[in-house]
């Protein structure tokens, strides 16, 4: 299961993943180990990543919010024909 990182930072993230996948990538076990240029890389890469999760978030939020609406009027209707 996912984690909710929305209130940890870049390193505690970084940190969490688990040591084979970074192995995998040949990168460093822990945050501090990262070159300055595996840093921005990474710190880019979340930061678009984030953006794209809350554009869909927002996209997500939008067809609720119409889904509510068509089944408030939908409810409405039923109970005129009461």
């Amino acid at each position: 299961m996912a984690k909710n990182v929305s209130a940890i930072g870049y390193q505690q993230v970084y940190d969490e993943i688990p040591y084979h996948i970074k192995d995998s990538l040949g990168l460093p076990t822990n945050y501090y180990q990262l070159d300055v240029l595996q840093v921005m890389f990474l710190e880019s890469f979340m930061g678009v990543t984030k953006t794209l999760i809350m554009e869909q978030f927002e996209e997500e939020k939008q067809n609720i919010k119409m889904l509510a609406q068509e089944m408030t009027a939908a409810c409405s209707a039923i109970m005129e024909g009461e």
